[in-house]
């Protein structure tokens, strides 16, 4: 039997236009592709690595899909994780990145017919708004499966500072993966958003690390738009906790987090109860019953926590800290925290299997570099080995750009393909050279990995991850859904 690991990637279009995002929902249907690369099973650069990772003893094998994009140019990237559905199917989200008219796309990835397709976009759910009211940039927290089937999600902000005159607050949707329906569930606090959000399933309560925008429709009398509060666009963004209660559309708490804008991810207790860092290492904890935030007796091994995942089938979490990047164990019942290793990146992509035995992440990369590494790894929880499970950037990049610069030949073509050919077993090695120095500044490059999900039964792990298509001056989006099967070692 074979362990199977599914990723998604996402890349960066250059804007272009005034194209107004609503009715430009992609149709196509995208298929599974096979790649074939002895690069696969190889460990990262640089080699010091080696000192800390192992290299899984065989190879696995690799398919993609390109994720069909809508219908105009924009800035098209993945912020939050995956979510694995009771249905067995995955749900992903780009965005276009904007303020004025942005939206996001919800794609479904099945893996019975080993298809996706893109089956809603926010805009959908608001259909009062216009080209001049500010949209959804991204879906930048997790979109977590209620009682009911429904994903319940907040939409975050595209752009910084553009636009900050129209801005009034980032809402609240659910959608139906029966119906592929969307509903406009509200806006819970105004100037707020929250790129970081869990759901209480028994009470229908969402949570969120908000942070309240640097600029709004409520800015200083000089219309600078810079939001009550804030000295400078400098200035670290405001953070507090949210809970947002979704039967009755109606803010139940927003205060109590002394942290700052490192507010990514936090825990969630069986009971309801919340756990968050307060940006020095220690935990605060949101008291459901109570209705109120207090000091929890707990530091983590780190100042910022980065990601959290759990609970495993003894009720345990883990966490990935910010700037140290260490792996710990925290249990909310005893309470403990206790370090189970330390990575040699940051990581944003990390979740447990269901035997809570092993987690999977991937290296951190925010920006489009041509130097980018993505290894995907897995960490024994007990002993803390991390094993390099697939080496994905090479690979990858090499079908991409053969697809980009190597097209299929058709029979009109084919003679000329082999005049190409016997022309370059001529060409003098200085003109060789030349080429493959302008070709290696263009192509496909990864960039940022923001989140990653495991499927139920532990076979699957789906991931998006950011990244660009070059072609010369032009940027161009090609977000791609890739499927790696792993033997179980």
């Amino acid at each position: 039997m074979s362990l199977r690991i599914v990723l998604a990637f996402g890349f960066v279009l250059a804007m272009s236009g005034d194209v107004w995002a609503d009715g430009m929902r992609p149709t196509d249907v995208a298929h599974l592709e096979t790649v074939e690369s002895p690069d696969v099973l190889a460990m990262p650069d640089p080699p010091e690595l080696r000192e800390k990772l192992s290299l899984a003893s065989t190879s696995p094998k690799v398919r993609y899909a390109r994720y069909p994009l809508p219908l105009y140019d924009a800035y098209f990237t993945a912020w939050g994780p995956p979510t694995v559905h009771s249905n067995g199917k995955v749900y992903s989200a780009l965005g276009d990145h904007r303020g004025r008219r942005g939206d996001c796309y919800i794609y479904e990835f099945d893996p019975d017919t080993e298809c996706l397709r893109c089956v809603a976009n926010l805009q959908q759910a608001t259909p009062e708004l216009t080209r001049a009211d500010f949209g959804f940039g991204k879906i930048h927290g997790r979109m977590s499966e209620g009682p009911d089937g429904c994903l319940y999600f907040s939409s975050w902000w595209g752009p910084e500072t553009e636009d900050s005159d129209l801005f009034k607050g980032e809402r609240v949707f659910r959608f139906d993966p029966e119906t592929n329906l969307i509903e406009d569930m509200g806006i819970p606090a105004f100037g707020w958003g929250a790129p970081s959000t869990r759901l209480y399933g028994p009470d229908m309560l969402l949570y969120g690390e908000t942070n309240e925008r640097l600029g709004n429709s409520q800015g200083d009398p000089n219309k600078d738009f810079l939001t009550t509060g804030y000295k400078s666009w400098d200035d670290n963004l405001h953070t507090r906790f949210m809970v947002y209660d979704l039967r009755n559309r109606r803010l139940k708490f927003l205060g109590g987090h002394e942290g700052t804008s490192a507010g990514r991810d936090f825990f969630v207790d069986a009971g309801g109860n919340a756990y968050f860092n307060n940006g020095k290492g220690k935990l605060q904890r949101y008291d459901r019953i109570a209705n109120t935030v207090s000091s929890f007796p707990l530091t983590m091994p780190d100042r910022l926590l980065r990601r959290a995942a759990g609970p495993d089938p003894n009720g345990v979490y883990y966490g990935v800290t910010k700037e140290k990047h260490i792996v710990f164990r925290f249990d909310p019942s005893k309470p403990s925290i206790e370090t189970v290793a330390e990575l040699p990146w940051e990581v944003s992509a990390f979740d447990l299997d269901p035997s809570g035995q092993s987690a999977y992440y991937v290296s951190l990369h925010s920006d489009m570099q041509k130097s980018s590494v993505v290894a995907l790894i897995r960490l024994d929880l007990r002993s803390g080995r991390q094993t390099v499970i697939a080496l994905l950037d090479k690979p990858i990049k090499s079908l991409v750009d053969q697809r980009l610069f190597k097209p299929k030949a058709t029979a009109a073509t084919q003679s000329q393909s082999v005049s190409q050919t016997q022309q370059a077993k001529t060409m003098p090695a200085s003109q060789e050279a030349q080429s493959t120095e302008n070709r290696n500044n263009e192509g496909y490059f990864m960039g940022g990995r923001y989140g990653l999900a495991i499927s139920r039964d532990g076979r699957s792990v789906y991931m998006p991850i950011n990244g660009v298509i070059e072609l010369k001056d032009k940027w161009k989006a090609c977000p791609l859904f890739v499927v790696v099967e792993l033997p179980q070692d």
